[in-house]
């Protein structure tokens, strides 16, 4: 199991997360964000990278995510299907979703990678070549519409307010999560 944090250099948000991470026990690599003049592209080449490079189960996370109780996350996964190819810890869900199990939905379209798990990255994203494509637009696009997404009930991770220099204004989208929780209730 490869576990990845991404973050870049002057984030302030870095040791924190990774000390967050390892309280709700994921002892992630830090991965530091491509360099691009350009915030997106830097974000979208850091993702074909790390997911070029993993091959087996994938833990990603940014190093803007919040857990919240996790106690439920081994029965999820437990109910997971052997043909998943992603799971979401939490989510902006912008397509229907289907209840699959006690703790799963499947979803059929969401935003924001602040924490998902990749089954074989390396295979599934491999198609992802076009970077000035935001690479949650790609998953949505082409991923999520074959129906083997899923996504943790109740919802677990949310992303934390801040600066983000990927959107370059204050991101806060608790209200989007907290929507998208209800959801799942």
């Amino acid at each position: 199991m490869n576990t990845i944090l991404l973050t870049t250099h002057d984030s302030p948000r870095t040791e924190g997360a990774y000390n967050h991470l390892l309280s709700h026990g994921f002892d992630a690599d830090i991965f530091y964000a491509i360099k691009n003049d350009d915030a997106k592209t830097s974000f979208n080449l850091s993702m074909q990278h790390i997911t070029s490079q993993s091959d087996g189960i994938l833990w990603f996370f940014e190093d803007d995510v919040y857990l919240k109780d996790s106690a439920h996350l081994h029965h999820a996964i437990n109910q997971m299907p052997n043909d998943w190819e992603m799971l979401y810890l939490g989510a902006n869900l912008v397509a229907p979703i289907q209840r699959h199990s006690d703790n799963l939905f499947r979803t059929f379209g969401a935003w924001t990678t602040h924490a998902v798990c990749f089954n074989n990255a390396k295979a599934l994203c491999e198609a992802y070549q076009d970077t000035t494509q935001m690479f949650d637009d790609w998953l949505k696009d082409n991923i999520h519409p074959r129906g083997r997404s899923y996504i943790v009930s109740p919802m677990i991770a949310w992303q934390k307010p801040h600066e983000s220099p990927l959107w370059n204004h204050y991101a806060d989208y608790t209200d989007l999560f907290n929507a998208s929780a209800n959801k799942l209730i």
